[in-house]
């Protein structure tokens, strides 16, 4: 049964008196019951029972501020490597807690249905390993759309990808592979029924064979992290099918302990969904 309170530390508590109320998206009609915002005497009451005082909380805000201060100090690559795993953090952590919070307000047309997406399609990648060499190979994807989510972040969602750069080798670089796999989040911008964009930005490993350097004998293959940003537009070709443009560049950390490797391409796919976001 829905009361429309705070639960904190276990316990319902109606709060300040303050309320607010989700909204149907077919009708606008306001949807029952109301919810009420927690007072800081709530807040400060559920520290207490947790053996905190108001003064613990007001050194716990301090001290988060402070961690502040080292990061903003930390070389720009080593902030840049943080980034990805914050943002994955952060919207798996926004998700669940959505999920937990507006199970109410979530249209009725998208009960019952699974946000998935399946897509394959055909990548050319260059390589960045010398006179812009590309080649070509099959790409997969699988994403994942929350469905309830404040409007400010409704699109949020998780893509796990996988690329294998194995075919159509240009001249004298007979041996070659890059392959990855990757997951982290993906934005989409869904205001026009048949046509959506998106940004992501995934973390993987990715596997490379390559011809040995000058010196080495045994040294032809290498597996490392992989960063990849990306874009790309979607449009609907039938119901559930949706032909993909997909553009992503890659940063190949440390390649011989010495550089990242950037390669970078184009992929066009189609894709799945299971269900769709206009009824």
């Amino acid at each position: 049964m829905l009361l429309g309170h705070s639960l904190i530390h276990g316990e319902p508590r109606q709060g300040n008196g303050t309320t607010f109320t989700g909204i149907d998206p077919r009708t606008g009609a306001r949807l029952s019951p109301p919810y009420h915002y927690a007072s800081a005497e709530d807040l400060y009451a559920s520290a207490e029972d947790l053996y905190a005082s108001a003064e613990d909380l007001d050194l716990a805000a301090d001290l988060a501020e402070e961690a502040f201060v080292p990061y903003g100090k930390l070389p720009g690559k080593k902030r840049a490597r943080l980034l990805p795993l914050l943002f994955i953090g952060l919207a798996v952590l926004l998700a669940g807690s959505a999920h937990s919070l507006f199970p109410q307000v979530a249209p009725a047309a998208e009960q019952g249905r699974i946000p998935l997406v399946i897509g394959a399609g055909f990548s050319r990648y260059n390589l960045d390993y010398g006179g812009g060499r590309s080649m070509i190979g099959p790409s997969l994807w699988i994403d994942w759309n929350f469905l309830r989510l404040p409007s400010l972040l409704s699109g949020l969602g998780i893509e796990v990808e996988g690329h294998a750069i194995d075919y159509d080798h240009p001249g004298g670089l007979q041996i070659m592979r890059q392959d990855s796999a990757e997951g982290g989040a993906i934005y989409t911008w869904r205001h026009d029924r048949n046509l959506h964009v998106y940004a992501k930005y995934l973390i993987g490993r990715g596997s490379i064979d390559f011809p040995h350097l000058p010196g080495e004998t045994t040294y032809t293959h290498e597996t490392l992290t992989v960063l990849s940003p990306g874009f790309g537009i979607e449009y609907r070709a039938d119901r559930n099918f949706w032909i993909r443009g997909d553009y992503e560049y890659q940063f190949w950390r440390d390649y011989n302990d010495s550089h990242d490797l950037t390669p970078h391409g184009y992929t066009i796919g189609v894709s799945y969904e299971f269900g769709t976001h206009w009824r």
